[in-house]
């Protein structure tokens, strides 16, 4: 997650355009997109952005929940076993 300040439009375009980020979105928080990317990437995401002009405020790992991986095991699961 990325909070930006100033124009969180223009911070999402300067993500998109980044080779390290695989997708961007709008977060639920005020100035803030969650970008997927490999957390190996991340310094260079974060300069990327800055680079762009973008005011970057924050930058917080979001892992994904119980959920979503017990949703892709499972998946995968019937994937393999169809």
């Amino acid at each position: 997650e990325f909070r930006v300040a100033g124009d969180v439009d223009r911070a999402r375009t300067h993500l998109s355009r980044l080779g390290t980020v695989e997708d961007v979105s709008v977060g639920r928080v005020p100035n803030s997109l969650f970008a997927t990317l490999d957390v190996g990437t991340l310094p260079t995401t974060v300069g990327g952005l800055v680079a762009a002009g973008s005011q970057l405020v924050g930058v917080r790992r979001v892992d994904e929940d119980l959920d979503a991986i017990y949703r892709r095991y499972f998946e995968k699961r019937e994937e393999v076993s169809a």
